[in-house]
């Protein structure tokens, strides 16, 4: 009774971790998600007046999920195909020559802001007041992007103690050994289906917890979808754009329909 009841604590409490684990990066992942689209959204309501560093800022936002999804897999080599139309081949080189490629792309988010919002000693105090408060606010979502990363991170490097695993595994296997000399007294040939049933659910619940302890590597059956995720924070990105320049395109729209109404009042006049 006392082997059995420790044995189940060890096994609920390695599952519990592990899935603890796995949820945890998940969460991570989907708070990459939101925050690029804040992000986005952000760069297209407060940059309007830079366009060309507006765009780059938004480019690289898009390729922050793809280098961060590299990194935290620990892949070097990137898909040109992934990243065709954000950013040119040279720009693709550089990031993946870069130590840390998701602290690469938040450095350049960084610096095509600075750009769209230079103060020099020919800026209006009220227009600097105002792209001071317009760059906090981006830059407090570029550094929640960072902080997901360092949290995948440490999920990443920090494994359960191979001591405790170990230690489980071994005591599994001589559970699953002797259980057969103590039931066969009792129960006869049916312990033969009993002690296979039994084994099963023990050892299957060390290979679910073996599975989803690394939920990054793309190797196992059960890791997250990343590619899948980060195609979801490109059509995000993508939509938010294409949305801003609907609105954009229909606010000209407006302005010359006013515009040739006044005009024709004046004549009609």
């Amino acid at each position: 009774m006392v082997v059995n009841s420790a044995l189940a604590f060890l096994l609920v409490f390695r599952l519990n971790r592990c899935a603890m684990r796995f949820w945890e990066a998940r969460g991570y992942w989907g708070n990459v998600t939101h925050i690029t689209r804040n992000l986005v959204s952000g760069i297209l309501m407060y940059c309007g007046h830079s366009q060309q560093n507006r765009d780059m800022a938004i480019r690289w936002s898009a390729t922050f999920c793809v280098a961060a999804m590299h990194f935290i897999r620990s892949e070097h080599d990137y898909n040109p195909d992934e990243l065709f139309g954000i950013l040119t081949p040279d720009q693709i080189s550089k990031m993946q020559d870069a130590d840390h490629a998701p602290l690469y792309a938040a450095s350049m988010i960084r610096h095509y802001l600075q750009r769209a919002f230079k103060i020099d000693s020919s800026t209006p105090p009220q227009l600097a007041h105002a792209y001071a408060i317009q760059m906090n606010t981006l830059e407090q979502y570029v550094s929640q992007l960072i902080s997901q990363v360092s949290g995948m991170e440490k999920i990443r490097s920090t494994p359960l103690p191979i001591a405790y695993v170990t230690h489980l595994r071994s005591l599994l296997f001589l559970y699953c050994l002797l259980l057969p000399y103590v039931w066969v007294k009792d129960w006869g040939w049916a312990t033969v289906p009993l002690v296979a049933f039994t084994a099963f659910a023990l050892f299957g619940i060390e290979g679910v917890s073996s599975e989803v302890e690394i939920p990054f590597d793309r190797r196992r059956p059960n890791h997250l979808a990343l590619d899948a995720y980060c195609l979801i924070m490109l059509n995000s990105v993508q939509g938010l754009v294409v949305h801003d320049a609907n609105l954009d395109m229909q606010g000209h729209e407006f302005e010359e329909t006013v515009h040739k109404d006044v005009e024709e009042g004046i004549v009609e006049a």
